[in-house]
């Protein structure tokens, strides 16, 4: 399946509340649950491929990352790829 190319530009728009009604696609770098007493959130870095900024998945969410709907997707480098 191939993915979407990325929206450059996305996260200077959502960090200036620009974005309006746009459905950007970016790419989540990394994911990580941060654990609390209320059984815990997720931590995203998200990437446009310009920018990076992290978020938290509100908790209502955490569903969709405990069924693998959403998941990390690493960049791929060009030596990475290079050594395939």
């Amino acid at each position: 399946m191939a993915h979407p190319q990325l929206t450059p530009g996305a996260i200077a728009k959502v960090q200036s509340g620009e974005l309006g009604g746009e459905s950007p696609a970016v790419q989540i770098i990394d994911l990580k649950h941060i654990a609390n007493p209320s059984g815990g959130r997720y931590r995203l870095l998200i990437s446009d491929g310009l920018h990076m900024m992290q978020a938290m998945l509100a908790t209502q969410l955490n569903h969709i990352v405990e069924r693998n709907e959403v998941r990390a997707r690493p960049p791929v480098g060009r030596a990475a790829v290079a050594a395939r």
